[in-house]
């Protein structure tokens, strides 16, 4: 099943043609486009990037912290995941390709 590449929701509509890139600071890295739900995609049409980072991708990422089993983190490791969260929200604002196509239609 697909997934929203920003808040891990199911069905996603939209997606944005991108560039690969890899983070190796952070382990981290994308293999071309990526997929967007309504929400997601909505915000990032608004240019309301730290609502997709705040909102959207944070809220992803602690759940997926969560089923992994890490829980109760600190402040100080709350703002790591933070800082990597936006990190990796520029890295695919700069390898942003083109507009967005409905998934459909890709």
């Amino acid at each position: 099943m697909a997934i929203c590449d920003f808040c891990s929701a199911p069905h996603p509509t939209w997606l944005y043609p991108a560039d690969s890139f890899e983070m190796r600071r952070d382990g981290w890295g994308s293999t071309a486009d990526w997929a967007a739900c309504e929400e997601c995609s909505a915000l990032i049409e608004a240019k309301q990037h730290d609502a997709v980072v705040n909102t959207r991708m944070m809220m992803a990422a602690m759940k997926s912290l969560q089923r992994s089993g890490l829980t109760g983190l600190s402040r100080a490791e709350l703002r790591i995941v933070e800082e990597k969260t936006r990190h990796l929200y520029a890295r695919f604002r700069k390898s942003r390709a083109g507009p967005r196509k409905l998934l459909d239609a890709a």
